[in-house]
């Protein structure tokens, strides 16, 4: 406490509410005596950290855009550079959480090439095609969104099949998959080749997370834009509502 009151005397440390913000000539000059092996460890010790405290569930956790909001300066900070081996997997993971926080923002050029680093530094690690999986079909959705529709399929075919053959064919990894998959091809015009892949999706999710969870109704809307674009209107309305039901009940 006497330390951290001198320190903040002299205005180079400033107190939070559970939280101690170091001036940034502060934090260089413990940096500077620190040795390899203990920068090391520090890395590896903050990415554990901070891989428990940000939210995962990132579109489900209503309490995830604060408290991504709070930790993504230190996500940032932390994934900054080649990382050791010691917490190559857990930067990896950060980085593409942190990509996935920033498409659900809109900032797409920031999100992009925080996941191709994370897809860069799982493809170099053993044992690692779930992760894989997940960083491709990241990827996918930015470049939809970037209005690269088929740079997203080429990522979504290339994720559904590494998902398929290492993950149960139930799994929601899939199902995220095959809806990203859908609506890129429906981006493309590929309207019937999209149908059967919204409803596998909706099967998927049905089946994991009872048949009125939220991202069930982001499966229902996602199959009946299919059936709108393929003129179905009266198979689309029934999608509609029930999707509109489930949002209005949480």
């Amino acid at each position: 406490d006497t330390t951290v009151g001198a320190l903040a005397g002299l205005g180079l440390v400033r107190r939070g509410e559970a939280s101690l913000v170091l001036h940034r000539l502060v934090q260089a000059a413990i940096r500077a005596e620190m040795s390899e092996e203990e920068h090391t460890d520090a890395r590896a010790k903050l990415c554990r950290a901070l891989l428990e405290a940000v939210p995962h569930d990132i579109h489900g956790d209503s309490d995830a855009r604060p408290r991504w909001q709070e930790l993504l300066p230190h996500v940032i900070a932390v994934t900054r550079g080649d990382p050791p081996a010691e917490c190559a997997a857990q930067t990896a993971v950060l980085l593409r959480l942190a990509s996935e926080f920033l498409l659900q923002l809109g900032d797409r050029a920031v999100a992009l090439p925080l996941c191709e680093r994370a897809l860069a530094i799982d493809e170099s690690l053993e044992g690692r095609d779930a992760e894989i999986g997940f960083d491709l079909i990241t990827l996918a959705q930015i470049h939809k969104d970037l209005n690269a529709p088929e740079t997203a399929r080429e990522l979504a075919e290339r994720a559904l099949r590494l998902h398929e053959s290492c993950l149960p064919a139930d799994s929601p990894a899939i199902a995220t998959d095959l809806a990203t998959l859908a609506r890129t091809l429906c981006i493309l015009g590929e309207h019937e080749a999209a149908r059967p892949l919204a409803e596998r999706a909706l099967r998927i999710d049905e089946a994991a997370y009872g048949p009125d969870d939220p991202y069930v109704s982001f499966d229902l809307i996602a199959l009946a834009n299919v059936h709108v674009d393929l003129g179905d209107h009266a198979a689309a309305a029934p999608l509609i509502s029930r999707a509109l039901r489930i949002r209005g009940e949480r």
